[in-house]
C-alpha cells in the first residue's frame, strides 16, 4: 500500500510536476479524499444495483452482529446502532433467539413507513421484518409481541466501511488496493487540471478506460 509521501509523489508524477510546488501536500490530501469518497460511493451504488462485489472494494467490507435495544415507547420494536465506520449497507437481516434468520427483510426507504403501515402486503412478520434505516441506527419491527417465546436477538449487517486516510508522511494513504490508488492518483491530478483550466484535463471515461486496461 502507498504511504502518504509515495501517493503525493505519484500524483505529482501524474501531473508531470514532480519536484515542483504545483500543489502542496495538504491540498493533495483534500482532493484525494474527495476522489476516494466519490469512488467508494459509486461502488456502493454498483453493489446495490448488481449485488456483485469486486476485488477493488473488498478491503472495505465488514460484517457485524449488532445487539438490539428496545424502543422505550413500543418495546416490541427494536433499535440497532450503526457502526461508527458505517458507509453503506450491502445486506441486512434479523437473527432470532431460536437461531434462525428472517427469510426476506423488508427494507424501508425514507417516506415509506406511513404507506407500509396501511398496506396489507407489507405488514411486518417474523420471516419478513420491516427494517427502517435512519442516520445513526436501524429500527426493526418483527410483528412479534413481548410475550412471544421467540424474540429478535441481533441484527446481521454486512456493509461498506468508511475508508481510513493517513495524514503523516509514513501513514498508509488509504486502505484500498494499489491498483485503485493508481486510478485515484490520476483522478486527483486531473482534478487539479480541471481547476486550473489545464488543457490536459480528461473526462472520467478516459481515465476509467486507462484503469481497465491496466488491471
Amino acid at each position: 500500500m502507498y504511504t502518504v509521501t509515495e501517493a503525493y509523489n505519484r500524483t505529482l508524477e501524474e501531473a508531470d510536476k514532480l519536484g515542483s510546488d504545483y500543489f502542496a501536500l495538504p491540498l493533495f490530501l483534500k482532493y484525494f479524499k474527495k476522489e476516494v469518497l466519490d469512488f467508494v460511493g459509486s461502488k456502493a451504488k454498483e453493489i446495490e444495483e448488481t449485488q456483485e462485489i469486486t476485488d477493488d472494494i473488498v478491503s472495505l467490507i465488514d460484517k457485524k452482529w449488532i445487539p438490539f435495544t428496545n424502543d422505550p415507547d413500543e418495546p416490541e420494536h427494536k433499535f440497532a446502532a450503526k457502526p461508527n465506520d458505517y458507509f453503506s449497507r450491502i445486506s441486512i437481516n434479523v437473527k432470532y433467539t431460536d437461531g434462525l434468520e428472517a427469510r426476506k427483510p423488508i427494507i424501508e426507504r425514507f417516506g415509506e413507513s406511513n404507506t407500509n403501515s396501511i398496506s396489507p402486503f407489507k405488514k411486518a412478520e417474523r420471516m419478513y421484518p420491516v427494517i427502517q434505516q435512519f442516520s445513526n441506527y436501524f429500527y426493526v419491527v418483527t410483528g412479534l409481541s413481548l410475550s412471544s417465546l421467540i424474540q429478535p436477538d441481533k441484527l446481521k449487517l454486512i456493509y461498506l466501511k468508511k475508508p481510513t486516510f493517513g495524514s503523516d508522511s509514513n501513514d498508509v494513504v488509504v486502505n484500498l488496493p494499489d491498483q485503485v490508488c493508481e486510478l485515484l492518483f490520476a483522478r486527483t491530478a486531473n482534478s487539479f487540471f480541471v481547476t486550473t483550466g489545464d488543457e490536459r484535463a480528461q473526462t472520467d471515461f478516459q481515465i476509467n478506460q486507462t484503469y481497465r486496461k491496466d488491471k
